[in-house]
């Protein structure tokens, strides 16, 4: 089991070298949203979160992520998100681990950092992370990249100014 979990803990890390961060601005205003599920080539992801205004205060929404398998048995994340920015088609947002969810050893002090890319319709949606890692590590929640494709799924993201 404890080889199942490092391997699992190396794929989440994999992530974190692939994802890369941005330091762009959003557009502010309106009412931004992202919603989604799908697949990936590390797991699968079901989301949902909008951001009216300009502060993290305005942000609600939630994130659930299970690794693929045979790491789905250990690696499962949610959150709430606390922090969204939504620049064009693109979308960055961060979920700190809930109590409850897998691995025990990273909930409940560390976050997750999402990037988000909206391929419109027809075309492709793409999505990358960072973490986890502590939520001070990240420099804000602007997208960043998006290295993998959605393989199964939609993302939208919605950037009304």
């Amino acid at each position: 089991m404890r080889n199942s979990v490092r391997a699992a803990a190396g794929v989440l890390a994999a992530g974190v070298l692939a994802a890369g961060l941005s330091y762009g601005t959003a557009s502010a205003g309106g009412e931004d949203r992202i919603e989604g599920t799908g697949t990936f080539a590390l797991g699968t992801f079901d989301f949902n979160a909008r951001s009216t205004g300009d502060s993290d205060d305005d942000v609600t929404g939630y994130f659930e992520a299970d690794a693929t398998s045979p790491g789905d048995a250990f690696v499962h994340l949610e959150g709430s998100v606390t922090c969204l920015v939504v620049d064009g088609n693109k979308a960055g947002f961060i979920y700190p681990v809930e109590e409850g969810s897998m691995p025990g050893a990273i909930a409940g002090s560390t976050a997750v950092f999402i990037t988000l890319e909206d391929g419109g319709e027809g075309g492709t949606d793409h999505v990358g992370f960072m973490g986890p890692a502590p939520e001070a590590a990240f420099p804000g929640c602007a997208p960043g990249l998006a290295p993998f494709e959605v393989t199964e799924g939609d993302v939208e993201v919605t950037d009304e100014d």
